[in-house]
């Protein structure tokens, strides 16, 4: 990440921090007040997710402060992406499509929630799939296949990208 302005310091600092009411303002400030490129805005997230990551590995965060980080790059994500512009007449260009989901009541719908979040911003078209499997379908449990492989069919689906 380049160079950050004592500004954008902060904003990553109030994210990584926690600090949600502190940081949500001034990313709202930055985006609505002063026109800041919503781009760079997401990328301080991004930022600031990684120092949330790297605390949760270590052991200083647990889930409910992973449950906010996602909450907090929701509503930023929400302000923002309506405002990044294209060239006249110029569709977003997306790299490709990502189905993902999450098994019903499985806590990793919150990771599921800011990979889907991170993906979109660096453009894949994503797509979510309701969280309402509550167990493998009865075609992939005679298999031996773990999880990821279960998900495999789906993604054969897809139309691919040109």
């Amino acid at each position: 990440m380049s160079e950050m302005t004592e500004q954008e310091a902060r904003l990553v600092g109030h994210l990584a921090e926690m600090e949600e009411d502190e940081g949500i303002d001034l990313a709202k400030k930055m985006l609505l007040e002063e026109g800041a490129d919503p781009m760079r805005v997401l990328e301080l997230c991004r930022a600031a997710m990684d120092i949330v990551g790297k605390k949760f590995e270590d052991g200083e965060y647990f889930l409910p402060e992973l449950v906010l980080a996602g909450e907090m790059l929701d509503t930023i994500g929400a302000i923002a992406k309506p405002l990044i512009k294209n060239a006249p007449g110029e569709e977003p260009r997306k790299l490709g499509k990502v189905l993902i989901g999450t098994v019903h009541g499985d806590l990793h719908d919150i990771g599921k929630n800011i990979v889907s979040f991170m993906l979109d911003i660096n453009g894949f078209e994503v797509r979510t799939s309701a969280s309402t499997c509550r167990r493998r379908p009865s075609s992939l449990r005679s298999r031996r296949s773990s999880p990821m492989s279960s998900a495999s069919p789906a993604f054969s689906r897809l139309p691919s990208t040109p």
